[in-house]
């Protein structure tokens, strides 16, 4: 299909391929709107992001202000798990870690009057709050519907094609999102593992039911299309991948623990 998105297929065709949204490669371009929760309420945090340009008392007002707008072929999630953080990314980081995160005493004045964050000391708790972050843009989306029942309504015969070609690429956007999480959760991870002290310190040890989870694809995260590991299922366990491709990718590190009970 090109260069095109599945939102960009629809946009120009009017519909989408079902094979189209099952290719494990498929990136829609994604907005992330700001969860009310992480505008700050202190002065100097408020101070400092408006500084940086960001419009707090808009971002209440209008619900369709984006914080942060990935674009499928500028942001790459393979590219971020390499190291790379795009400018969106680590924009949202910011936002972030000014606005929510517990920081040091001089850290906001240092910030307001030289414009400098150090960001890498705040990390473990930024892309835990990043985490949720995805997840509110997951619920906004699509409320209770899952990508497996999106998937349902878009094959049954008594659907309108316009509304299958809606359904088809909310699921796209929704795996989309589903995919970054899942990166921003192996981030969170690495860097509660690096600075082991301060996750004790804020209670972020991996026991911990706050720690992001990694659900779907074992391999980038997704929900559907659902392919489930037969020996793991048959005692209990339930092992997820997207595609068969991915199951080959990820059988390496699977096989060692493949159909046992842990």
């Amino acid at each position: 299909y090109g260069d095109l998105s599945p939102t960009g297929f629809a946009f120009k065709y009017g519909f989408i391929p079902m094979d189209f949204i099952k290719h494990h490669n498929i990136m829609s371009d994604v907005s992330i709107f700001c969860d009310p929760k992480l505008i700050p309420d202190d002065k100097m945090r408020r101070r400092c992001l408006e500084r940086s340009g960001y419009p707090l008392d808009e971002f209440k007002r209008n619900k369709k202000l984006a914080l942060g707008h990935f674009t499928w072929r500028a942001d790459s999630v393979e590219h971020y798990m390499r190291g790379y953080e795009s400018e969106v990314i680590g924009s949202m980081r910011h936002f972030i870690i000014v606005g929510s995160c517990e920081l040091m005493k001089d850290e906001l004045n240092r910030n307001y009057s030289t414009g400098k964050l150090r960001g890498a000391l705040y990390n473990s708790e930024a892309f835990l709050r990043l985490y949720d972050l995805f997840d509110y843009n997951i619920e906004i989306l699509g409320g209770v519907a899952t990508s497996a029942d999106d998937a349902a309504k878009a094959s049954s015969p008594d659907t309108p094609s316009r509304e299958k070609c809606c359904l088809l690429a909310r699921i796209a956007y929704r795996e989309s999102l589903l995919m970054w999480q899942r990166a921003v959760a192996l981030k969170a991870q690495d860097a509660i593992d690096s600075a082991p002290m301060l996750a004790i310190q804020y209670g972020w040890e991996s026991q911990n039911s706050d720690m992001p989870s990694l659900e779907g694809c074992q391999v980038c995260g997704r929900s559907y299309p659902e392919l489930k590991c037969a020996k793991c299922k048959s005692v209990g366990r339930e092992v997820q991948y997207c595609c068969r491709g991915h199951q080959v990718l990820g059988w390496r590190e699977h096989k060692m623990v493949c159909g046992k009970k842990l």
